[in-house]
């Protein structure tokens, strides 16, 4: 006879078998669900065309996660620039050096500039002792008069005219007045004309000569010597040479004509 308690036995074991395959049933769905993600996340890296869009952050906006990276491309930024000054700007090694070289040049060339010369003459500021006309004739010792204070004030016109007028021979060549008293003077004529009237004249061919050691007679004169030192027309070793070895007078003369006309100035041989 069968025992009274088969059947509930029998049904505690098919309870119990349910319970079980849906448990598996259960762990199968999970493995699904996590294959199924990992899927998802493979698929979304390795397929950038369907990863979500990412916006970059706006100029001056700081990202919390790319602060560093932000940070190293800006110094790199700034040395690449060139140096930083402590304000924050920075400044072209090359920019500076030409803003330099461009203030430096500017400086040399307002140094170095000069104002131009002004045209002056070699009788400027100067002293001379005054005319000496001591016995020439009333017109010779005027015009000696005229041709010193046009020398002492460097009045050049006041001289070419009196040149002109007496076909004074300024030169052993070809030279006219215009040419030879010009000033500024080279050859230092208004000071050498204005020394030559202060010394004492002597009579050569009919016409008062300054100094008078330019005359045959003064060449032997060694007092005639020691006026044209005074005036300051030689040294007094130049004057020494000269009588030494016998050689005139080679300076700067004048000769006036009884009659009051320039007749020469010259200088040489």
């Amino acid at each position: 006879m069968p025992s009274p308690i088969a059947p509930p036995v029998t049904s505690a074991i098919a309870g119990a078998l349910v319970v079980a395959v849906l448990g598996l049933a259960g762990c199968a769905d999970s493995g699904d669900g996590a294959t199924a993600t990992t899927s998802s996340t493979e698929s979304a890296t390795s397929d950038p065309a369907s990863a979500p869009a990412v916006t970059a952050p706006s100029a001056g906006t700081t990202s919390s996660t790319g602060s560093s990276s932000s940070s190293t491309s800006a110094a790199t930024s700034t040395s690449a620039a060139g140096s930083t000054s402590p304000t924050g700007s920075s400044s072209s090694p090359a920019s500076t050096s030409s803003t330099t070289t461009s203030a430096s040049s500017s400086a040399n060339s307002s140094s170095t500039a000069a104002p131009p010369a002004k045209a002056t003459c070699s009788a400027t500021g100067k002293t001379f002792a005054p005319p000496a006309t001591g016995g020439m004739s009333p017109a010779a010792a005027a015009l000696a008069q005229r041709l010193y204070a046009a020398a002492t004030t460097c009045d050049r016109a006041a001289l070419v005219s009196l040149a002109k007028a007496g076909g004074t021979r300024l030169s052993f060549g070809e030279v006219g007045a215009e040419q030879a008293l010009v000033v500024p003077d080279r050859e230092q004529r208004y000071a050498a004309l204005a020394r030559v009237l202060a010394a004492p004249s002597g009579r050569d061919q009919g016409a008062w000569v300054q100094p008078r050691v330019a005359t045959p007679a003064g060449t032997k004169d060694a007092t005639a010597w020691q006026e044209a030192v005074s005036a300051g027309l030689l040294s007094q070793e130049q004057a020494k040479d000269a009588q030494e070895f016998g050689e005139g007078y080679m300076g700067w003369r004048s000769g006036i004509s009884e009659g009051g006309t320039w007749q020469f100035f010259l200088a040489g041989d």
